[in-house]
């Protein structure tokens, strides 16, 4: 009897230990959310133009937060002029809704403030807007509006600085 004791205790002691020293499997919390924007019912759809010329396609919306820096982006691309866009907000919270002052630097982006992008297309860079607006608006559709936003290129096609007007709206 003593020796099933021993025996029964032995064996729940190695098994408390086994599940104390199990490998911990969870994943980083932070993770990306890839949002087809093709205009089905249940799919918010983003719009945008690029000097007057409709971005059109299977557009792409990649959004998420980042830790370094602590930002929150919204990445939309695809469009059939092969333009893309780039929206990050500081913190790593989607953001609440109202005006957000664009800042030019990724370093750090104040709180009120976000970084929009144009990213390039057929041999053009793209660029960073330094001044301008995004509103932000939350509800049963989330949007970030922009209008007639300059974004100017100083290297554009065959060296020729270029401003680009971008129009539009991420939906998430």
């Amino acid at each position: 009897m003593k020796r099933t004791f021993v025996l029964v205790a032995s064996v729940m002691v190695v098994t408390l230990i086994s599940f104390a020293c199990k490998k911990s499997t969870s994943t980083d919390p932070v993770t990306n959310t890839t949002t087809s924007t093709t205009g089905t019912s249940n799919t918010p759809t983003s719009t945008y133009s690029v000097n007057g010329v409709a971005q059109t396609g299977n557009l792409t919306l990649v959004k998420g937060p980042s830790t370094s820096p602590n930002v929150y982006k919204f990445i939309l691309v695809g469009g059939s002029g092969g333009w893309g866009l780039g929206a990050i907000f500081s913190g790593t919270l989607t953001p609440s809704s109202g005006q957000y002052a664009m800042e030019d630097s990724t370093n750090t982006i104040p709180a009120g403030q976000c970084f929009f992008e144009l990213t390039g297309s057929n041999g053009n860079n793209g660029g960073v807007a330094t001044a301008g607006t995004l509103t932000v608006t939350t509800g049963a559709t989330n949007t970030i509006s922009f209008n007639n936003v300059l974004i100017p290129q100083p290297n554009g096609t065959g060296g020729t600085a270029t401003t680009y007007t971008v129009s539009g709206a991420i939906r998430y």
